[in-house]
C-alpha cells in the first residue's frame, strides 16, 4: 500500500509541476537550484533518502555532519556561483547589495576567530552563504516576483504532499521521537514545530493566491490549504496555530486598509513589540504564559521561559561578541542539558540565539538589518500592495515565530524569506525616485 501511495504522490506532484509550468512558463531550469536547495536544507529529505547509522556521540555527530549533505550542498553552491558569475550585472554593488546584510554576514564569518570550534562556524556560515546565493538567483530573474511566487508555490506543494505521504503510509519516517520517547508528527521536516510553522506559511501563501487569482489554477492551492490545516492541527503545535491566525489577520489588514495607515501602524508597533519583548522579560513572559494557558499548553512553555533567563546569564559571559557563530551549544550543551530534561539544542528564541552566538554587537547588527529591510518593504507596498504585502505579512509572522523558536541565521525557509526581504528592499530606492 505504501508503494502505491508513493507512486500516486509523485504522479500528483508531476501533474502539479506541469500545470504550474503552464501557468508561468518563465520558471527556468536554473530556478530549480534554489528550489532544491530549500527542499534539502529545510527538510529531512536527504537523511531520509540516504540514512546514516552512527554510534558517535551527539557532539561528534554535530561536528562531523552528514557526508551526503556536504556533497549535495557543495554541488548546489558551486552551480549557483557559476550561474551568478555568468551574469555580470549581479555584482553591480549599487543595485544588488544590501549593506547591512553584508555587514551581518561578515561579522558572523569574523566570529570564527574567537570561536572554540572555528571550523564548525565556517561550515555553518557556508550554509547561510548558500542561502544568500539562492536568494540572489531568484532576485536576479527578469521577473523576480513571479520567480519568487512560483518557487514558493512549488516548495509548499511538494513538502505538504510528501509530509502527508510519510505520516500516513511511512510512519517510521513521518514521525520523530522526543528525548522522552513521545512520537510527534514531523512529516519531511525535522520536528513538529517546524512542520507547524511551514504549514502556517503555506496556508497564508494559499490564501494570498486565492485573493490574487480568480481562475481554476487555484485548485492546487485548495489542496495545499487542506493538507496544511490538517498537518498543522495534528502536529499539535500551538505556536503554529497562533501564527496562522496572525497571518490571516494581517492579510485582511493589508487587503482592506490604506497603505498610509498600514505604514503608521505596523512599522512602529512591530518594532516596539520586539523591543518590549527584549527589555521587559517579565512582562513578556507573563503575557505568553496567559496566551498559551488558554490553548491548554504548559505555562512555562515546556520549560523555555526559565531556560531563557539562564541562557541570557550564560551568554553574558561573552556579552559583546558572543561565543562565535553556531558555537554556543557546542561549548555549553552539557551544562544546559544537566538542568533541562528536554535536552534543547537551540534557545527556542531566535533573538536570544543570536545574542548567544554573536553577542550584543551581532544582535544590534541583526536588528538594524531587520528594521531597515522592514521599512523599505513598507515603502515598496505603495507601488504593489499585493506582492509586497505578502512579504510584510511573512516578515511579521517570522518575527513572531522566533519568540519561541530559533530560525534566524540558519539554513531554513524563514531565513530565506528574511534575506529576500533585504534584497528586494534595494528596489525601494529606485521606486522612490520614480514616484
Amino acid at each position: 500500500m505504501g508503494l502505491v501511495a508513493l507512486f500516486a504522490c509523485f504522479f500528483v506532484i508531476m501533474i502539479f509541476l506541469k500545470f504550474d509550468r503552464k501557468e508561468w512558463p518563465g520558471f527556468s531550469n536554473w530556478l530549480w537550484i534554489p528550489l532544491l536547495w530549500l527542499l534539502f536544507t529545510s527538510t529531512r529529505i536527504i537523511s531520509i533518502l540516504f540514512p546514516i547509522q552512527s554510534n558517535q556521540e551527539i557532539i561528534s555527530q554535530y561536528l562531523e555532519g552528514n557526508v551526503y549533505n556536504r556533497v549535495i550542498f557543495s554541488l548546489l553552491i558551486l552551480i549557483a556561483l557559476a550561474v551568478l558569475l555568468k551574469n555580470k550585472n549581479i555584482f553591480n554593488i549599487k543595485k544588488k547589495i544590501n549593506t547591512w546584510m553584508i555587514v551581518l554576514y561578515l561579522f558572523a564569518l569574523l566570529s570564527m576567530m574567537w570561536a572554540v570550534y572555528s571550523l564548525v562556524s565556517f561550515k555553518r556560515w557556508i550554509m547561510i552563504f548558500g542561502h544568500l546565493l539562492m536568494v540572489y538567483l531568484v532576485f536576479n530573474h527578469e521577473d523576480n516576483q513571479k520567480a519568487f511566487e512560483h518557487l514558493l508555490r512549488r516548495y509548499f506543494f511538494i513538502i505538504t504532499t510528501l509530509s502527508l505521504l510519510l505520516v500516513k503510509f511511512f510512519k517510521n519516517l513521518g514521525f520523530e521521537r522526543t528525548v522522552h520517547g513521545t512520537k510527534v508528527w514531523a512529516g519531511v521536516m525535522t520536528h513538529k514545530n517546524e512542520l507547524g510553522a511551514a504549514c502556517a506559511l503555506a496556508i497564508i501563501f494559499a490564501i494570498w493566491r486565492f485573493i490574487k487569482n480568480k481562475n481554476w489554477t487555484i485548485m492546487f492551492e485548495a489542496v495545499v490549504l487542506l493538507i496544511s490545516f490538517y498537518l498543522m492541527i495534528r502536529s499539535g503545535s500551538a505556536t503554529a496555530i497562533i501564527l496562522a491566525l496572525l497571518g490571516i489577520l494581517l492579510l485582511f489588514v493589508v487587503s482592506k486598509y490604506d497603505i498610509n495607515k498600514i505604514k503608521k501602524l505596523f512599522a512602529v508597533y512591530v518594532i516596539a513589540f520586539i523591543l518590549i519583548m527584549i527589555i521587559w522579560q517579565d512582562f513578556f513572559s507573563n503575557t505568553l504564559t496567559s496566551l498559551f494557558s488558554a490553548l491548554g499548553r504548559e505555562t512555562t512553555l515546556t520549560g523555555r521561559i526559565p531556560m531563557w533567563r539562564d541562557l541570557i546569564k550564560m551568554g553574558s559571559k561573552h556579552f559583546w561578541l558572543g561565543c562565535g557563530y553556531e558555537n554556543f551549544w557546542l561549548t555549553n550543551f552539557s551544562q544546559v542539558w544537566s538542568k533541562y530534561s528536554f535536552r534543547p539544542n537551540q534557545a527556542h528564541n531566535g533573538y536570544i540565539e543570536i545574542f548567544l552566538n554573536l553577542g550584543l554587537i551581532g544582535f544590534i547588527l541583526f536588528m538594524i538589518y531587520l528594521i531597515n529591510g522592514f521599512r523599505k518593504v513598507i515603502g515598496l507596498m505603495e507601488g504593489d500592495k499585493g506582492f509586497y504585502g505578502l512579504i510584510m505579512v511573512y516578515v511579521i509572522m517570522i518575527l513572531f515565530n522566533n519568540i519561541t523558536e530559533a530560525f534566524f541565521l540558519k539554513p531554513n525557509l524563514e531565513w530565506f524569506l528574511l534575506l529576500y526581504m533585504g534584497v528586494i528592499g534595494i528596489e525601494s530606492k529606485d521606486f522612490t525616485a520614480n514616484t
